[in-house]
C-alpha cells in the first residue's frame, strides 16, 4: 500500500491556470492589512470633511440669523418716518388749510356719486 504523507514545506499556494497567477497567503493577508489601512484613513478624512462642513453650516446659519435681524431694524428704521404719527407731525402737513365744507365720493351701482 502506497501512503503519502503532507510535508508543509513542499505546500504551495493554488495556481489559477487561466492567469497563470500564484496567490500566497501571506501576500493576501499583507494586501487586506494595507487595504484596511487605506479606507480607514479615507473614512477619517471623509468624517473630518463632514465636521468641518457642519461646523461651517452652524456659522453659516448664524450669520444668516444675524442679517435677518439687521434687516427688521432696517425695515422698522424706514417704517418710523412713514407712520401716520410722524406724517401729523410733519410742518407742512400742518400748514394745510382746514377743510370747512367735506365731501365724500359714494359708490352706487358701479356709479361714482358725490355726496354733500
Amino acid at each position: 500500500m502506497n501512503v503519502t504523507f503532507f510535508d508543509p514545506a513542499q505546500a504551495h499556494a493554488p495556481q489559477i491556470t487561466g492567469l497563470n497567477l500564484t496567490i500566497h497567503w501571506q501576500y493576501f493577508k499583507v494586501g487586506v492589512a494595507i487595504l484596511t489601512i487605506v479606507l480607514a484613513f479615507v473614512y477619517l478624512v471623509m468624517l473630518n470633511s463632514l465636521a468641518t462642513q457642519g461646523f461651517d453650516m452652524e456659522t453659516l446659519k448664524a450669520d444668516q440669523l444675524a442679517l435677518h435681524k439687521e434687516i427688521e431694524a432696517i425695515d422698522i428704521s424706514l417704517a418710523i418716518p412713514s407712520s401716520l404719527y410722524a406724517l401729523e407731525s410733519n410742518e407742512l402737513i400742518q400748514s394745510l388749510p382746514s377743510v370747512d365744507k367735506k365731501q365724500f365720493l359714494g359708490v352706487q351701482d358701479t356709479d361714482f356719486v358725490f355726496n354733500y
